[in-house]
């Protein structure tokens, strides 16, 4: 435990939001709320939690979706998309 923040040095998940400043790739690649979702791709880090989170189902029958694996798939054309602007302005 620190003095000055109550929270725990070699806990990398015991953090204050206010003080964290830029996460280092180990922090990114941890997953503090154990929902198999990194922290550096999780909106909410420290809860398993899905927000905003809206699928269809053909009516009269049940569908499940994997939250991470449409997730990933939209990062994934963020970055492509993120790279593709990269290109053209240089």
């Amino acid at each position: 435990m620190t003095t000055t923040d109550n929270t725990d040095a070699n806990d990398p998940c015991d953090y204050n939001a206010v003080d964290q400043g830029t996460p280092s790739a180990a922090w990114l690649a941890a997953d503090c709320d154990g929902d198999g979702n990194p922290n550096g791709t999780d909106s909410n880090p420290l809860v398993a939690i899905a927000i905003d989170d809206a699928f269809t189902a053909p009516y009269g029958t049940g569908t499940s979706y994997n939250i991470l694996t449409v997730m990933t798939s939209l990062l994934m054309m963020v970055t492509q998309l993120q790279e593709l602007a990269v290109q053209q302005l240089v």
